[in-house]
C-alpha cells in the first residue's frame, strides 16, 4: 500500500520522548532515498507512540467518553438515593431519639446509617450484575466489530472486584448525608413528637441542591446524546457518490507468478468477469483495486499539466489512484460529468488516459475544462490525458475527511494501471450488481478461480449496503449509548424532582392551609408549587448548559454536520429539561391546591 510500519522496542531506561526526537533525525535521512522529490515537510508530524495505542486506535477516546457519561448517571443515581434517604431520616426522627436517648452514641446511629446505605447498594450492585451478563451481549451487538476485543469481553472478577469497590464507594456517599442530617437531632423535640422544622428544611434545601446538581449532569447526557443524533441523521443524509444497493464485491488475490506480465493478468480477469456474468441472478461485473470506504488507499506521486513539478522545492502531488474496468462506472452508478468514460478500446497499448473527480478538477483546474489535460506518474515519460471528469465519491469515510497528503483523485483503465511498486495491480475486487444469494455466487465464482489457478484465494465477500452501514456504525453505537444514558438520566431526574417538590409539599401542608384560610386561592397555590419545581430545573439547566459547552468539545471527533455547541440542540434539551419539571411538578402542585385548610390546621 505504499507504506510500512516502524516497529521497535525501547532501550532500558529510554522513554518515548526520547525516541520520537531521535526519528525526527532519522526521517531527515529517509528523505533523500526515495526515487521521487517528497515535500520537505513529508512525516514532519510523525509520532513516535505505545503500540498498544496503536492497536486500539481512537477506541480510548471513545471508552472514556463513555466511562464518563455511565459516571454521571451514577452520580444522579447517588443523588437521587441520598434525596429518598434524606427523607426516610426525617421519617424515622422519632426513632432515631428514641436510640439516642437508650444510648446510642451519635456516632453508632451514624454507623447504622451509613451500614443501610451499603447494604442498599449492594442489593442494587447485586441486581446490576445479574443484568449485566445478559446486557453484554446486548452491548457487543451495539458497539462496532472492530473494537479491540470486543469479542473476548466478559465479566471476570475483575469486573467484580471494582463492582464491589465501587458499591462501598457509593454507598457510603450517598449515606453520609442521611447520616450527618440523623446526627443533629433535637432528642428533647423529637421525643416530645415535634417535628423539627429546621432540621426538615436543611434537609429539604439539601435535596433540592442534590436534584439541581441531578438535573444539570442529564442536561449534559441527554445533549451529548442530541448532537450524535442530529450527527448521525446527517451521515444518513450523505450522498456517498455511488449506489451500494444490491451490490456484492469479491477480493481476489492471484498469485505472484500469474502477473508477472500484465497480459497474464488482464486476461485473467477478464475471463473471470466472462464467466461472472453467466451466474443466475447477475446482471453486471466489473473489477477495481479498492473499493470506496475502504481502509486501503492507493496512491501515485503524479505531475500534472499547468502545476509543473518544481525540483527545487523538493514536492511531489500525490493522488488517491483507482484502477477500474470500463463497467465501474455504469454498475456503481458514479455519474460521468463531463467528456466520456473508459472503453475497452483504451488497452495496455493505446494511448495513456485517466478520470478525474470533480473535486480534484475544481482544485487544480478552476475556470478551466479539465478535459483534455494532462497528468503523469513521476517515474513515467508518458503522459495520460484527461478524458472525463466524474462525481465525487466518498472513498475513505461517510464524513468526506481524506488523509492531509492526498492531494487529488484520479481513475484509471485496468490495463493501463500502475501501483507504487510500478507493477499492474494484482489484487482486485470483483464487484456484481445481483438478486441471487451471496454464498452461491461466492461459490461459484470460487469454482471458477479454482478451475483458472488453483492458487488464486478469494475472500472478503462482502455486501457493499453493508460496508456503507458499518460506516455509520461508530457514530451509531455511541448514539444509541448516549440516548441509554441520556434516558436514564432524564428518569432519574424527573423522579428526583418529583420527589423532592412532593415531599416539600407535604412538609408545606400546614402552611397551604393557613394560606387558603386567609384567602390564598387555588390557582395561587398551584403555580406556587410548580414554580418550586420549575426552579430547581431552571437552575440546574442553567448549570449543565455551561458545563456542555465545556465537555461536548470532547466530542467533536464524533460528530459530522453539527458543532458541538449546535444552539438548536442546546435550545431544545432546555425545553424538554423544563418540560420535564412541568410534568414532575404537575401532581404536587394539583395535590396542594387542594388541600383542605380546616383538615390540616387539625393534623397540625
Amino acid at each position: 500500500y505504499g507504506w510500512v510500519p516502524l516497529i521497535a522496542r525501547l532501550r532500558p531506561g529510554a522513554t518515548i520522548e526520547q525516541a520520537q526526537d531521535e526519528m525526527r533525525s532519522l526521517i531527515s535521512q529517509i528523505l533523500p532515498l526515495f526515487p521521487w522529490p517528497m515535500p520537505a515537510n513529508w512525516n514532519a508530524s510523525a509520532t513516535v507512540i505505545a503500540l498498544q495505542e496503536s492497536m486500539v486506535g481512537d477506541i480510548r477516546v471513545r471508552l472514556l467518553v463513555l466511562l464518563g457519561a455511565v459516571g454521571l448517571v451514577l452520580l444522579i443515581a447517588c443523588a437521587n438515593v441520598a434525596s429518598l434517604l434524606l427523607a426516610r431520616t426525617t421519617a424515622r426522627q422519632r426513632e432515631i431519639s428514641i436510640r439516642a436517648a437508650l444510648g446510642a452514641a451519635r456516632g453508632r446511629i451514624a454507623r447504622q446509617l451509613l451500614t443501610e446505605s451499603v447494604l442498599l447498594a449492594f442489593a442494587g450492585a447485586g441486581l446490576g450484575i445479574i443484568l449485566a451478563f445478559e446486557g453484554l451481549s446486548v452491548l457487543k451487538s451495539i458497539l462496532p466489530l472492530d473494537n479491540p476485543h470486543l469479542a473476548q469481553a466478559s465479566i471476570d472478577w475483575q469486573v467484580i472486584a471494582f463492582v464491589t469497590a465501587l458499591t462501598i464507594l457509593t454507598g457510603l456517599s450517598f449515606g453520609l448525608a442521611p447520616a450527618i442530617s440523623a446526627s443533629r437531632l433535637n432528642l428533647a423535640e423529637s421525643l416530645r413528637g415535634r417535628r423539627q422544622q429546621s432540621t426538615g428544611m436543611a434537609g429539604i434545601r439539601l435535596r433540592s441542591w442534590l436534584i439541581t446538581g441531578e438535573v444539570a449532569l442529564a442536561v449534559v447526557l441527554v445533549i451529548g446524546a442530541g448532537l450524535l443524533i442530529k450527527s448521525l441523521w446527517a451521515l444518513t443524509q450523505v450522498n456517498p457518490g455511488f449506489r451500494p444497493e444490491q451490490i456484492l464485491t469479491i477480493r481476489v488475490f492471484p498469485d505472484r507468478s500469474l502477473c508477472q506480465e500484465r497480459a497474464g493478468c488482464i486476461a485473467f480477469y477478464d475471463r473471470l468477469m466472462q464467466r461472472s456474468r453467466g451466474i443466475t441472478g447477475v446482471s453486471e461485473v466489473s473489477a477495481a483495486n479498492t473499493l470506496p470506504l475502504s481502509p486501503d488507499i492507493p496512491s501515485l506521486p503524479v505531475e500534472l499539466e499547468g502545476h509543473p513539478f518544481i525540483p527545487s522545492e523538493n514536492k511531489a502531488t500525490i493522488f488517491w489512484a483507482g484502477a477500474i474496468t470500463p463497467d465501474y462506472l455504469q454498475i456503481m452508478q458514479i455519474p460521468l460529468l463531463a467528456g466520456r468514460a473508459f472503453t475497452y478500446a483504451d488497452g495496455e497499448k493505446s494511448a495513456g488516459v485517466v478520470l478525474v473527480s470533480a473535486e480534484t478538477a475544481r482544485h487544480f483546474w478552476p475556470d478551466e475544462n479539465p478535459i483534455g489535460k494532462r497528468i503523469r506518474v513521476v517515474w513515467d515519460e508518458q503522459w495520460r490525458t484527461v478524458v472525463g471528469v466524474v462525481g465525487d465519491v466518498r472513498q475513505y469515510n461517510l464524513a468526506g475527511k481524506s488523509p492531509d497528503w492526498i492531494n487529488g483523485e484520479f481513475y484509471m483503465p485496468y490495463p493501463q494501471a500502475v501501483g507504487l511498486d510500478r507493477q499492474l495491480p494484482a489484487t482486485m475486487s470483483l464487484i456484481l450488481r445481483t438478486t441471487a444469494d451471496p454464498r452461491q455466487v461466492a461459490s461459484d465464482i470460487r469454482r471458477f478461480v479454482a478451475s483458472s489457478n488453483p492458487n488464486t484465494p478469494i475472500s472478503e465477500v462482502r455486501n457493499l449496503e453493508g460496508v456503507v452501514s458499518a460506516s455509520r456504525s461508530e457514530s451509531s453505537s455511541l448514539m444509541w449509548l448516549f440516548i441509554i444514558f441520556g434516558g436514564s438520566a432524564l428518569i432519574l431526574a424527573a423522579v428526583g424532582t418529583y420527589g423532592v417538590v412532593s415531599y416539600a409539599t407535604t412538609q408545606r401542608r400546614y402552611e397551604m392551609g393557613v394560606r387558603i384560610a386567609l384567602g390564598a386561592t387555588r390557582s395561587s397555590i398551584f403555580r406556587l408549587v410548580l414554580g418550586q419545581s420549575l426552579r430547581l430545573v431552571l437552575i440546574g439547566v442553567a448549570i449543565g448548559v455551561v458545563v456542555s459547552l465545556a465537555l461536548t468539545r470532547i466530542m467533536t471527533g464524533f460528530l459530522y454536520g453539527v458543532t458541538a455547541t449546535d444552539p438548536m440542540t442546546f435550545l431544545g434539551v432546555s425545553v424538554l429539561l423544563i418540560a420535564v419539571a412541568i410534568l414532575a411538578g404537575y401532581t404536587p402542585a394539583r395535590r396542594a391546591a387542594t388541600v383542605d385548610p380546616m383538615t390540616a390546621l387539625r393534623q397540625e
